[in-house]
């Protein structure tokens, strides 16, 4: 049954009971009007109560989802900053790997045939071509360890024909390395490399041993820093 036939059969018995005779058509009529006025108002009371009541729910949503977006928004951050916090890492990651890998020490230097070498004497060379760092002396031949670490030496000679030559690679003095090269009928060559730790201000040259016509030949010698160490090692 609907709340308007409701109303009317609620209206209808109150005149009856009211006035304990039968209600008139014109009563029931003027009642039915007064009430359904009243009743319209009702309806759009209840309308404009349901209407805010989805407003309310709108709303409630609407600041669960702000406050879900909230959250989203602090982790959102959070994930930014931990990938910023990443970034520099790999950014000072790669720049140390660069730095591990291209080395703070290195040199080569070269003798011209025009040098002459006393017996039992360093080596001394010419020409400078690398010397990052600035750990070779040019004046005395020596390469000076600046910080300890390993290091690889490479040293090569090379005679006129006719002539032989022999250097020792030496090592705070002690020999860890030797270079001979000669032949009777051409031009010959040879190379020498090893591997070896040093510790700071140790200091690496190449010493005449023996041999003939010292100047008639040409030598390298280079070096370079491949791993440093954070201990002092003697050999």
């Amino acid at each position: 049954m609907e709340l308007g036939n409701v109303v009317f059969i609620v209206l209808s018995t109150s005149i009856i009971f009211n006035r304990g005779t039968r209600a008139t058509d014109a009563d029931v009529s003027s009642a039915c009007e007064r009430f359904g006025y009243e009743y319209d108002v009702l309806k759009r009371v209840v309308t404009l109560e349901v209407e805010q009541r989805a407003v309310d729910e709108m709303e409630r949503e609407m600041w669960e989802r702000i406050k879900t977006l909230k959250h989203e928004m602090k982790v959102k951050r959070q994930e930014v900053k931990e990938l910023n916090d990443d970034l520099h890492r790999l950014r000072v990651d790669m720049n140390s790997g660069f730095t591990k890998l291209t080395s703070p020490v290195v040199f080569k230097v070269t003798k011209l045939p025009s040098k002459t070498t006393a017996a039992s004497k360093v080596l001394l060379f010419d020409s400078v071509e690398t010397n990052v760092g600035d750990t070779f002396s040019v004046e005395h031949g020596f390469f000076k360890a600046p910080e300890a670490g390993t290091y690889i030496f490479t040293v090569q000679v090379c005679c006129y024909p006719g002539t032989w030559v022999s250097y020792d690679i030496k090592v705070r003095g002690t020999a860890v390395g030797e270079i001979r090269t000669g032949d009777k009928s051409f031009y010959d060559c040879s190379m020498e490399i090893i591997a070896h730790t040093l510790n700071v201000a140790d200091e690496v040259w190449v010493q005449h041993k023996g041999g003939n016509n010292v100047d008639k030949h040409w030598a390298m010698f280079d070096g370079v820093l491949i791993k440093v160490v954070n201990m002092t090692v003697w050999d």
